[in-house]
């Protein structure tokens, strides 16, 4: 199903923009993460199965995520996304500084023909194939999904968060 063609002006956000708010969104997580807890890493999550049964796993799946697809969109092996610790918060922030800088490395040298490029990632058995603009819209909606998941599952564990999350409340665009 495709959707209609948008052709006023300023319909459409720029990935740049969502870029932006992702990491500012991030560093607010790391900065409220290191105030916690250690152990808070360990609580329950989801779906041990899937390896997101606890907030350290999540964190990891959101990040390595967003790292598998910088790697693809800038046409780079993802192999060795197994070579990325999680023990740490130290380590998960450390996988997210990695992806971001892909992420930014591919919208620096971006065009409009560039983002219908067909592209192919194949990883554990599924393949998925796709526009470099519809794996980089995935990307920032995989992310935000999931931060908000876990939002909501550590609120519901008493660990409230100090900040709004609404992208309405951010500065990065007017």
């Amino acid at each position: 199903m495709s959707s209609p063609a948008l052709s006023a002006p300023g319909v459409s956000i720029s990935f740049a923009d969502l870029l932006c708010y992702e990491e500012t969104e991030t560093a607010r997580w790391r900065t409220w993460l290191e105030k916690q807890s250690a152990a808070l890493l360990d609580l329950p999550f989801g779906d041990a199965a899937r390896h997101m049964g606890t907030v350290r796993e999540m964190l990891w799946h959101i990040f390595i995520t967003e790292w598998v697809y910088g790697c693809v969109l800038n046409g780079e092996s993802f192999d060795a996304w197994d070579q990325f610790k999680k023990e740490t918060l130290a380590d998960l922030f450390g996988i997210q500084r990695e992806a971001h800088r892909l992420l930014s490395a591919y919208l620096a040298t971006a065009t409009e023909a560039g983002m219908t490029k067909r592209m192919t990632l194949s990883a554990r058995g599924t393949t998925i194939e796709g526009s470099a603009r519809k794996f980089l819209t995935h990307t920032f909606l995989h992310s935000l999904r999931h931060w908000a998941q876990l939002a909501t599952v550590l609120r519901q564990n008493g660990h409230q968060t100090d900040w709004q999350h609404d992208y309405v409340l951010c500065d990065v665009m007017e």
